[in-house]
């Protein structure tokens, strides 16, 4: 099941997409893409507690003293001042009633932060830590509404279906499309998912990662190769903002169509980070080291897409590495 997220608004064709600091649900189908922004639905962590302010001083006999109470510490809820009481009246040489001493300030503490953003977005976490999964089992990509995905585009369709004995997301398109969901506060992620290429001679099946905007985000692009030629292809690159670069590559010695593969990859930290590709289930040898460059992506949801065919994605998966 999926965790909580905070819709994002994207447009219909627009050239990027901004996410909120909740998670990313959504309201529409596929092919139909805006929705609102709303409040975060599951918090990373929890504020201080209740500010108190502490109980007035008293003046003291004879003199004009008197304390007003402690401003209370954090706290999500405002704190109450001090009780006012008057001193004593003062005996003895010119007799003077205590003055009556004021109250504590009704100030309440400062206001506790969540987890990691305000709103507690999940963004990180102990590794190992699962933030998100979808199988698509329920049969279904657009409710309940905390397991929803959305395009940013009109390129391609989505159904539900049952592929190599399991359901999974269907995505066609002929150009460029592609499906998200997740969190934009995510920052170091393990993102993986199970791949068929179902049709199309030169489909290029993609899993994204940090994926911010639509020309912001790291994915890895996966192809299939022939009975006569059987190696398959995944690249490793990154989009900073509209200028792609490749990060590295690897080439399985068998991957044809209709097969079931898992790929994925895992980032932590900025520029000059390294990462790490993985080919089912297991790190593999690239051609050269897979390093994010200067303006990588730093943080963001998941997403799936296709280019120039047809292809299926089940068992989506986010992780702290």
């Amino acid at each position: 099941m999926l965790v909580p997220r905070s819709r994002v608004l994207l447009g219909h064709s627009t050239a990027s997409a901004r996410f909120g600091l909740g998670l990313i649900s959504l309201s529409v189908s596929l092919a139909c893409a805006s929705v609102e922004e709303v409040t975060p639905q599951r918090g990373g962590g929890s504020g201080g507690d209740s500010g108190v302010g502490t109980t007035g001083g008293s003046a003291a006999a004879g003199q004009a003293s008197a304390h007003g109470g402690v401003t209370g510490n954090g706290g999500t809820s405002t704190g109450s001042g001090g009780t006012a009481q008057g001193g004593a009246n003062g005996s003895g040489g010119a007799a003077k009633g205590g003055v009556t001493g004021s109250g504590g300030a009704a100030k309440g503490g400062a206001t506790g932060n969540g987890g990691a953003n305000v709103g507690g977005s999940v963004s990180s976490g102990p590794s190992g830590t699962q933030l998100f999964l979808d199988d698509f089992e329920d049969g279904d990509y657009t409710a309940p509404t905390t397991m929803q995905w959305l395009s940013p585009d009109t390129n391609g369709t989505y159904s539900v279906a049952s592929v190599v004995g399991s359901k999974a997301l269907n995505v066609v398109g002929s150009s460029k499309t592609m499906a998200v969901s997740g969190e934009s506060s995510w920052t170091d992620q393990h993102v993986e998912a199970k791949v068929v290429i179902v049709a199309g001679t030169s489909t290029i099946a993609s899993l994204y990662g940090r994926w911010a905007a639509l020309k912001n985000y790291i994915v890895i692009e996966y192809r299939v190769g022939t009975t006569s030629s059987p190696k398959g292809d995944l690249k490793l690159r990154e989009n900073d903002g509209g200028s792609t670069a490749d990060i590295c590559r690897f080439k399985p010695d068998s991957a044809l169509p209709g097969e079931a593969h898992t790929i994925g990859f895992s980032v932590t930290g900025g520029a000059g980070s390294p990462l790490i590709l993985y080919f089912d289930g297991q790190a593999v040898t690239t051609d050269v080291p897979c390093v994010l460059g200067t303006d990588g992506p730093l943080n963001g949801g998941v997403a799936v897409g296709v280019q120039s065919g047809t292809a299926a994605f089940d068992d989506v998966t986010v992780t702290v590495p």
